[in-house]
């Protein structure tokens, strides 16, 4: 796994979440959806790396708000993540709080995204992180030997 520089992560994740501050929630664009993504991913990537969570919200939860209903941008995280990435799902249809968990997989030399869909009550059980966890290495393992089983008889 690639070396992370923290304070390249921090000083990036600070100038963008200050443009994304400064705005007019009014005014919040796609682009800026996305730039909350990066953002929101680059502290993810930290907490991560120092097997931490950071306590410091950077953008006040109503913007987060606002920006997550300007694009949906879980996907994009996952394939930037390049690991098992969860997110949910924030808006008004009957998708609404459904959560996520998303990765990039390799076999050989294909390149696909995976999802699993889980529904909402999973966010109120205590156990929610280590249950996110296990059924993402479950289904990794398992996807690796089908892949595998396929590879084989080829």
């Amino acid at each position: 796994m690639e070396e992370i520089d923290a304070n390249k992560l921090i000083e990036f994740t600070k100038k963008y979440s200050r443009v994304i501050s400064r705005k007019a929630k009014r005014d919040f664009t796609e682009e800026d959806a996305i730039t909350y993504a990066f953002t929101s991913l680059g502290i993810d990537i930290l907490e991560a790396a120092i097997e931490s969570e950071i306590q410091i919200k950077i953008i006040p939860p109503d913007r987060v708000v606002a920006l997550q209903a300007k694009k949906r941008t879980g996907f994009l995280q996952s394939i930037l993540a390049d690991r098992p990435y969860t997110f949910s799902h924030h808006g008004s249809n009957g998708k609404a709080n459904r959560q996520y968990i998303a990765s990039p997989f390799h076999d050989h030399d294909r390149q696909y995204l995976y999802v699993i869909v889980l529904d909402e009550e999973i966010i109120i059980d205590p156990d929610f992180d280590e249950i996110l966890s296990f059924t993402a290495d479950g289904f990794e393992s398992q996807l690796q030997k089908c892949f595998q089983k396929v590879y084989n008889r080829s």
